[in-house]
């Protein structure tokens, strides 16, 4: 979502080996529980109560199973079958803002639980980033999508999303203007959230560590080569925009997850926000 005026095709063409090997680096770190250095991990995501016997190193979830948990995601995000077609119900305001608005149609699950638990990982994101001394609101400017992939792992299907926070800062030109905090925002930093579904876990992402810099930039853009290249480097990593293309790169892309409160709705279709019955939750 986050685009700076400078950003052309070309630039991202090549961008694969540096940034794919980062990107997998920081899959196995949080699969082998080492992601401390790169990232802050937060609580895991309790899965809807349906969900029995899902056993997490950290903590056990009571009550059908994690394989059933990631069968009913699999039909949903890799199966037209699997997806409630919800576009009729969403304001189309809500669409064009939100991230990969431009898909065929909008979505939720059929299993009204499974659309909370992705209601409930923007929640968990908001309040891990204050248990780490950060700060997200879900405003139209800040914590309101994320980008879905899917990967293989162990010869296992797995699902993953790269949350964006902090989108529009106010002093990079996106197209947006009027957010009420900067680049030099100290929770700038810790923008960038990865959520691993077999996991049912977050992690926020250190871009302050530099060896998640080559997550933020093509594997081209080095300093030292030229003057117009070392403005460029750092006008890049000033946005500290992960890049999504080397996780799709390990599977497919499946599109975005949006969640808009009830204010923002109400900002951004200009209507009361006492006529807004509920917040809105949908992938497209």
């Amino acid at each position: 979502m986050l685009r700076l005026a400078l950003v052309a095709t070309a630039f991202t063409v090549g961008s694969a080996l540096n940034q794919a090997e980062t990107a997998q680096a920081l899959i196995d770190k949080v699969f082998n529980g080492t992601a401390s250095d790169w990232t802050h991990p937060c609580r895991p995501i309790r899965l809807p109560r349906k969900y029995s016997g899902f056993h997490h190193r950290w903590w056990k979830h009571h009550g059908m199973s994690q394989e059933d948990f990631m069968e009913d995601l699999t039909h949903g995000f890799m199966s037209d079958e699997g997806r409630v077609n919800v576009t009729g119900d969403v304001n189309p305001a809500l669409v064009s803002w939100g991230t990969d608005g431009n898909a065929n149609f909008t979505w939720r699950f059929p299993d009204r639980a499974l659309n909370n638990y992705f209601r409930k990982a923007f929640w968990n994101i908001k309040f891990c980033m204050w248990e780490h001394g950060h700060s997200a609101e879900f405003t139209k400017y800040d914590l309101f999508h994320a980008h879905v992939f899917s990967f293989n792992r162990n010869g296992e299907k797995d699902f993953g999303m790269v949350f964006h926070a902090k989108e529009y800062p106010s002093d990079l030109f996106t197209g947006v203007t009027g957010a009420p905090f900067n680049t030099s925002h100290p929770s700038f930093p810790v923008r960038n959230i990865l959520w691993i579904a077999s996991l049912s876990q977050s992690f926020l992402i250190d871009s302050d560590n530099e060896a998640t810099h080559p997550l933020m930039k093509p594997d081209w853009l080095q300093l030292g080569q030229a003057d117009w290249m070392d403005d460029y480097y750092n006008e890049v990593l000033k946005a500290r925009t992960v890049d999504t293309l080397p996780f799709i790169a390990m599977g497919s892309r499946l599109g975005g997850l949006n969640y808009f409160t009830r204010p923002t709705i109400a900002n951004l279709t200009g209507t009361n926000p006492g006529w807004c019955d509920f917040d809105e939750v949908f992938f497209a």
